[in-house]
């Protein structure tokens, strides 16, 4: 039996992005049951890894949206920017010693803190939830 390969292609913008996923994509429907470590399989990955390094390139993934996100970090960072004390964010905490105790990790951000927060310093709740 004899197999067409994917021809492995660069990418240089975002029409060769499109052509390489809709390539990709066509050749993984008619290779999906291909042995692992077969040729159709290896073509599979190295068109992976390329369409891959250029989606990380053209589209960068914000900091803030990393597995190591640290949300205290994110806040710290955000009130130092603002020239803003905790004592004067501490109403979002609830009160003072709650406030340290966030700063500090030793308790979690809720919903209403995240919110109160948002609304004060444009803070993305989001990000204090995750």
């Amino acid at each position: 039996m004899v197999t067409t390969m994917l021809k492995i292609m660069p990418i240089k913008n975002d029409a060769d992005h499109k052509k390489a996923l809709a390539g990709l994509t066509a050749f993984m429907e008619k290779h999906a049951n291909c042995a692992k470590g077969s040729p159709e399989g290896a073509c599979m990955r190295a068109q992976a890894l390329i369409i891959e390094d250029y989606e990380k390139k053209r589209w960068p993934m914000p900091a803030e949206w990393s597995e190591d996100f640290d949300a205290v970090d994110y806040l710290k960072t955000a009130l130092k920017e603002k020239g803003i004390t905790q004592s004067m964010v501490a109403e979002c905490f609830g009160s003072q010693p709650r406030c340290s105790a966030v700063l500090n990790r030793k308790r979690g951000f809720t919903l209403n803190m995240a919110r109160k927060l948002h609304r004060k310093l444009g803070v993305p709740a989001e990000l204090l939830l995750r």
